[in-house]
This record gives C-alpha cells, sequence and structure tokens, in this order.
C-alpha cells in the first residue's frame, strides 16, 4: 500500500491524471469552461512538479560531485580528523558506556540484595518468638463458651 502513496507512482496508479488524454478531452468540446480550466492547471502543476524533480535530480548530481571531489582533496590529517569523529570518537564513547552501564547494574543489584538482606536471621528469629509470646499471651486471655475455648487450646498447642 506503501508504494501506491509514494509521489513517484501516483500517477501510474490513478488513471484520472493520464495526461495524454488531456488534450484530446479539451479538444473534444464537450467540457464546460471549469473543467477545461481544472485540465489546464492539473498540466501546470504536473509539468512544474517535471521541472522540480528535474532540477533537485541535477541539484543532487552536483551535490555527489562536489563531494566526490572534496573528499579525493583531503590531506592526511583532513582524513584522520573525520575517521576520529565519525568512527573513533563514537565507538569509544560507546564502548564506555556499556562499562558504565554494566557497573551501574552491579551496583544497583547489589544494593537491592543489601537491603533485602539487611535483617539478619538471628534477628529475625528473635522477632517471630517475640510476636509468637505475645500472641500467646493475648490468647490466654481470652475468654468464651466452651468450644471457643478449646479452639484457643488447641491454637496454643500448635504454637507451642
Amino acid at each position: 500500500m506503501q508504494d501506491h502513496l509514494d509521489s513517484r507512482n501516483f500517477y501510474a496508479f490513478n488513471p484520472a491524471f493520464d495526461t495524454k488524454k488531456f488534450k484530446p478531452a479539451i479538444k473534444s468540446g464537450t467540457l464546460d469552461a471549469e473543467a477545461i480550466g481544472s485540465l489546464n492547471a492539473i498540466q501546470d502543476a504536473i509539468a512544474k512538479e517535471k521541472a522540480l524533480r528535474k532540477k533537485v535530480k541535477t541539484i543532487a548530481s552536483e551535490l555527489d560531485e562536489k563531494a566526490e571531489k572534496k573528499i579525493k582533496s583531503l590531506n592526511t590529517n583532513e582524513v584522520n580528523n573525520l575517521l576520529e569523529r565519525k568512527w573513533i570518537i563514537p565507538t569509544t564513547e560507546s564502548i564506555s558506556s556499556v562499562g558504565n552501564t554494566v557497573v551501574t547494574n552491579f551496583l544497583s543489584d547489589f544494593k537491592m540484595l543489601k537491603k533485602k538482606y539487611s535483617n539478619p536471621l538471628s534477628d529475625i528469629s528473635t522477632e517471630i518468638e517475640e510476636v509468637d509470646s505475645k500472641l500467646t499471651a493475648s490468647l490466654k486471655t481470652l475468654v468464651g463458651n466452651d468450644t471457643d475455648m478449646e479452639a484457643v487450646k488447641m491454637l496454643l498447642e500448635v504454637l507451642s
């Protein structure tokens, strides 16, 4: 579909702009003045486009020639400077950024692990024992009917 939208192919896929049929249609006398004016405007626009395309092609060709002459006239120092700006500097910066990215990611992961394991296992065990004893004490203070108290007693046995 994209090829059909390309301006270079527009006229090939749009028979309404078959310029070969414009002159006979105008000469036939079956068209009104507005239609003839529109066809003439379209012909003018197509002619201008062709002229502009030719001009663009000429300018591009001239630019290529000038670039080729300039490249051939460069001395060794200019070539080295261009190579350094085009390839060496971007390559070294890219390599450097890869190293920095690896180190940054490693430090980030290390900080995450440090935070994740900031509480030693002994502290966590002590905290669990404290919470367990508080829960046991709270359960022992509960009062209720016989069925509820039997359930609390069973829970206390599991916690012990």
